[in-house]
């Protein structure tokens, strides 16, 4: 009898600490997504709103004179700081820019997280997932280490929370 216990043992799958396909799938969905989602808000929210789309223009402005001036000009670096916050604030005083950004920064995680742990049945597939692909986003946008971590947080944060949600559907 103790060989067939032994054998019923050694047929049990081994159980991996996490599944990679449910992860990278999430990801890709998640990067997808918030990809889309971006060309979305930048077609039907700014295009259409002549002081966003100046605002967006005006923000490019910035960014090339910052990556020209460089970090020497500590004046320089102060006057396109003000700018910045000029335009931030004009740009987060629309509501459609608000609103998608909720949407995209925490809904869609919310979601995804939701979705990966659901299937994978685990709470840190859906967290995984959606840091994997927030990272994928701030990577493929150039965000600085700040952003990039911020961003990962976030991702991390509000995927785990959706796969507390999807892991309680299991």
């Amino acid at each position: 009898m103790s060989e067939s216990n032994v054998n019923e043992t050694e047929r049990e799958p081994i159980r991996r600490a996490f599944n990679i396909r449910w992860i990278a799938a999430g990801a890709i969905v998640l990067w997808g997504l918030i990809s889309v989602g971006e060309l979305l808000i930048a077609r039907y929210i700014i295009a259409p709103n002549d002081g966003l789309t100046e605002a967006m223009e005006r923000a490019g402005e910035i960014q090339k004179r910052r990556d020209l001036a460089g970090a020497e000009d500590e004046q320089a670096m102060e006057i396109l700081d003000t700018e910045n916050d000029e335009v931030r604030s004009i740009l987060l005083g629309s509501m459609g820019v608000i609103a998608s950004l909720v949407l995209l920064l925490a809904f869609i995680p919310f979601a995804v997280g939701a979705a990966v742990s659901r299937f994978s049945g685990r709470v840190r597939d859906g967290a995984l997932a959606c840091t994997a692909g927030m990272l994928i986003m701030a990577v493929t946008s150039g965000a600085t280490i700040g952003k990039l971590v911020a961003i990962v947080v976030l991702g991390l944060g509000i995927g785990a929370l959706g796969g507390l949600l999807g892991r309680r559907f299991y």
